[in-house]
């Protein structure tokens, strides 16, 4: 009937849509960072495994995830895990990434995983060493540097005694804060700004004016 005011409404509902589904990204945000001077290092073997855990309430992509890692007595390789769970129950449905490497000779910020997105969720990082050697993960009995986005949480840190053939379906417990870094590029709803706001009121007050203009002439036309 009126073709003029359905491709205006069209048009109103493509530029809400557009603020709506519009994202903000931070490039290179700490996620989590439990760090500082290490007092002790914790042993990964084939009997122990260790693991931290993390949730968060954002979405981030390019996710890049470290851990301070050395080695005991080497070589020795590991694999690592992330997974939404951990503790018996856990299967291959929770697991988000897995990875194997070789420990660092030396302590160093190692990095695990790298490019990958992760949703609003509960995260668990759990390195085990399948093989031989033994591989050290850094850490402080103590208070630790704890840095976080907003909306994320620490869980804590965790040791796991290998029970079970994938190694983050075992028991575990508590134990003090282990070192590793989660960074990534943050995606957030955008907010417009007051101005933009603005300008989209005036026009659709406008586009309102003309759709009851063309009203008002077609039902002279009629007359």
């Amino acid at each position: 009937m009126f073709p003029l005011r359905k491709t205006i409404l069209a048009s109103i509902t493509f530029i809400l849509l557009c603020f709506a589904s519009a994202n903000v990204a931070r490039a290179d945000t700490v996620i989590i960072s439990v760090n500082g001077s290490f007092n002790f290092q914790a042993f990964v073997y084939p009997q122990q495994t260790l693991a931290v855990g993390w949730s968060q309430s954002n979405t981030y992509t390019n996710v890049n995830i470290s851990a301070q890692l050395g080695t005991w007595t080497g070589p020795a390789t590991g694999t690592a895990y992330l997974t939404t769970r951990i503790g018996p129950g856990t299967t291959i449905a929770d697991q988000v990434a897995v990875t194997a490497f070789t420990f660092p000779n030396t302590l160093t910020d190692f990095t695990l995983f790298t490019g990958l997105t992760l949703t609003p969720n509960t995260y668990y990082l759990t390195i085990a060493n399948p093989a031989s050697g033994t591989g050290t993960w850094a850490g402080r009995g103590g208070t630790a540097t704890l840095t976080t986005d907003a909306g994320v949480a620490r869980l804590g840190a965790y040791v796991i005694q290998n029970t079970s053939i994938y190694p983050p379906a075992s028991s575990y417990s508590g134990t003090s804060d282990l070192f590793y870094t989660v960074r990534g590029n943050s995606v957030t709803a955008a907010v417009p700004e007051p101005a933009t706001m603005f300008l989209l009121g005036t026009g659709l007050a406008g586009v309102a004016a003309k759709v009851r203009k063309r009203r008002k002439l077609t039902k002279v036309d009629v007359a």
